[in-house]
C-alpha cells in the first residue's frame, strides 16, 4: 500500500490547491443524515454537492465523507463519496517537513483516519485566481476528533 503521494502528483495537487471541478462527478446526492453533522457556523454538504457548486459553500463547511485514501507519508488524507467518484484532498501536516512539501501554512496534530472511515472535515472554503482552496481546521469521525489544526 502507497503511503505517499508521488511527486508529480503532489506538485499538481498543491498548484492546484483544490480542484472542484465536476467532470466525472455525476452522483449529487446528499450524504445521509446520520453521517451529516453541521459544523458550528456554516453550510453542510457530501463531497459530490460540494464539488458540484463550490460557490454555495464558501466560508465555513463541513464535508462528510469516507476516507477513500490515506497518504500517512505525506499526512494527505483523500475524502470522497458513497461510490468513490468524487474526491477531495485533505492537506494536514504533522511536521515541518510534510508543511513544506506541501506548501501549506499550518500544523496538524492527532492520528489520521483509517482507510473506509466515515469522516466529517470542518474547513474554510475560499476562491482563489484558479480553483478553491479548502483549509482544513479539523477532521472528525462522529463526535471525536481525530486531527486538529495546532
Amino acid at each position: 500500500m502507497r503511503t505517499s503521494l508521488p511527486l508529480s502528483a503532489l506538485s499538481a495537487i498543491a498548484a492546484l490547491a483544490l480542484t472542484l471541478a465536476a467532470a466525472g462527478c455525476t452522483d449529487q446526492r446528499a450524504t445521509s443524515p446520520a453521517t451529516a453533522i453541521a459544523a458550528t457556523s456554516g453550510s453542510s454538504c457530501g463531497v459530490s454537492e460540494l464539488k458540484a457548486n463550490p460557490e454555495k459553500y464558501l466560508g465555513p463547511v463541513s464535508i462528510t465523507g469516507r476516507a477513500a485514501k490515506v497518504y500517512a507519508e505525506d499526512s494527505v488524507v483523500e475524502i470522497a463519496d458513497e461510490k468513490a467518484c468524487c474526491a477531495v484532498y485533505l492537506f494536514v501536516p504533522f511536521t515541518e517537513a510534510q508543511r513544506t512539501k506541501l506548501g501549506t501554512t499550518n500544523l496538524y496534530s492527532g492520528t489520521l483516519p483509517a482507510v473506509g472511515a466515515e469522516i466529517t472535515a470542518d474547513a474554510e472554503l475560499t476562491k482563489m485566481e484558479k480553483g478553491y482552496m479548502l483549509q482544513v481546521k479539523q477532521i472528525r469521525s462522529g463526535d471525536a476528533v481525530l486531527v486538529a489544526m495546532k
